[in-house]
């Protein structure tokens, strides 16, 4: 008999209260589940509850009524994102609390690059590594027939004591992937949440601050067709809009561009006038001209540009080489043919210091002034599992100064989560509000901090003050 699977999304970010977002990890392994024949049912906890800020009780009554209600026989936690890696493991524990021999499992890009950390959490039964749909799959089929998890790839768990580590599985046929079934949610969470497209797994750039590319393995390329369905069926079925394509790995000159072009102008009336996509700076190349004419008339308004910053160093250290002068070529090249630009930047990143930082802090301003980017989303750097700050943080000039993840999301004032060699952290957080502070001026719209405070209860530092003398 094949087993009863509930996917449970967790609460929205305590820093981004009012940002819920489609859960499309979930949403594809649990299409890709149902079309093999498993019962499964979704749970957007983000269609609820805020992280740290919603009652752990109200988060408990709600899991308890919909494991009553489904009696699955497997409950799979994502976790997309570091900061919410304390919030799964609580939400594994009510699970094992009321009712012990459901089966518990936990995937996604931290516990992948953490994963005997996690499965020695006694909530935690098994951690799925990297791309989760042919593992899942694969480990169900086993548990249904009663044979040894050990020999299905992509899997982390305890057995006598030890950790039983399988061997990692290789990148899926991205083809052989249903489309999105958007009925395994409330019609309302369609609705109200922000859905974003994705065409590639993987990524070509391989920044040092990503995990991306470790995390899914090669780039690959999902059918482009698929997509378009996507943003049709929304607007026709739910009334809703994809808001754009956050993917990381576009490239002016791919013929998968090329393709999305001719797609997106047979559903143009389904796109808001702001539908975005990413590029970094890295894509400009001969084709720009044409292909961002072909762009725009296809639809897309906006674009999320990876600058990161503009300092040399600090992009060296980053992985990239690139001069300013590029990035001001692909702004004005953007901005020639109408888009709205986001720059996307990021302070304290290996490589940078108090001289630079502040170099950085005025280019972008200038970027403001001059018309070139029209929002700017920034945030200070973090070392996330997976990334090679992470895991050589010597090399990088850097000290990881614990692994308290309630605090690894952009910045923290009350619990720095590193240390870099030339950048003390209270001129680092000071940069990061004047940063704030001028992105506000430009744009005009009351931005949520990206300096964020504590968790509700935890005791507040005082950042790089000396040691008080001592009472004589």
């Amino acid at each position: 008999m094949k087993q009863r699977v509930l996917l449970i999304q967790p609460p929205r970010l305590a820093s981004q209260p009012n940002r819920m977002v489609f859960p499309r990890g979930l949403a594809q392994i649990g299409s890709f589940l149902r079309a093999g024949g498993w019962p499964v049912a979704v749970l957007p906890l983000s269609y609820a509850a805020v992280a740290d800020a919603t009652p752990a009780a109200d988060i408990r009554s709600i899991i308890e009524a919909v494991l009553a209600e489904f009696k699955p026989d497997v409950v799979g936690v994502g976790c997309p994102y570091t900061i919410s890696y304390h919030t799964s493991i609580e939400m594994l524990r009510m699970i094992k609390a009321f009712r012990e021999d459901i089966v518990t499992v936990i995937g996604g890009p931290h516990v992948t690059f953490t994963d005997a950390e996690t499965a020695a959490e006694p909530c935690v039964d098994f951690v799925v590594r990297g791309e989760g749909e042919w593992t899942m799959a694969e480990w169900l089929a086993t548990l249904e027939a009663g044979r040894d998890p050990a020999g299905v790839r992509g899997l982390t768990f305890r057995r006598d004591g030890a950790t039983v580590r399988t061997p990692p599985r290789l990148p899926g046929d991205l083809a052989a992937l249903p489309p999105v079934d958007f009925g395994l949610f409330p019609t309302e969470f369609v609705q109200r949440c922000q859905v974003y497209g994705m065409i590639h797994r993987g990524c070509r750039y391989r920044c040092a601050f990503c995990a991306e590319a470790a995390f899914w393995g090669r780039e690959r390329s999902l059918p482009v067709d698929r997509l378009v369905g996507e943003i049709a069926g929304l607007a026709e079925r739910y009334g809703a809009r994809m808001m754009g394509i956050e993917d990381s790995s576009q490239w002016l000159a791919s013929p998968e561009l090329a393709r999305l072009i001719r797609g997106l102008r047979g559903v143009r009336q389904c796109l808001p006038p702001a539908f975005f996509m990413n590029l970094t700076v890295e894509s400009l190349d001969a084709a720009k001209g044409e292909t961002l004419a072909a762009l725009r008339q296809a639809g897309v308004g906006t674009v999320w540009l990876g600058i990161e910053n503009s300092s040399e160093k600090v992009l060296a250290a980053m992985g990239k080489k690139r001069p300013w002068s590029r990035t001001l070529a692909m702004c004005r090249a953007l901005r020639d043919h109408d888009f709205m630009i986001k720059a996307e930047w990021m302070i304290g990143h290996p490589g940078d210091d108090p001289v630079e930082a502040a170099d950085a802090l005025a280019k972008l301003d200038a970027l403001f002034r001059d018309d070139l980017i029209t929002s700017a989303d920034f945030g200070v750097f973090v070392p996330l599992p997976g990334t090679r700050p992470w895991n050589d943080p010597a090399a990088y000039g850097l000290e990881i100064l614990h692994r308290d993840y309630r605090y690894y999301n952009e910045f923290s004032i009350t619990r720095p989560v590193c240390r870099l060699r030339d950048f003390p952290v209270g001129q680092l957080a000071d940069i990061a509000r004047r940063t704030e502070q001028m992105v506000t001026r430009h744009t005009g719209t009351l931005r949520p901090a990206r300096v964020i405070t504590a968790p509700f209860g935890a005791r507040p530092a005082i950042l790089d003050a000396p040691p008080e003398p001592s009472a004589h």
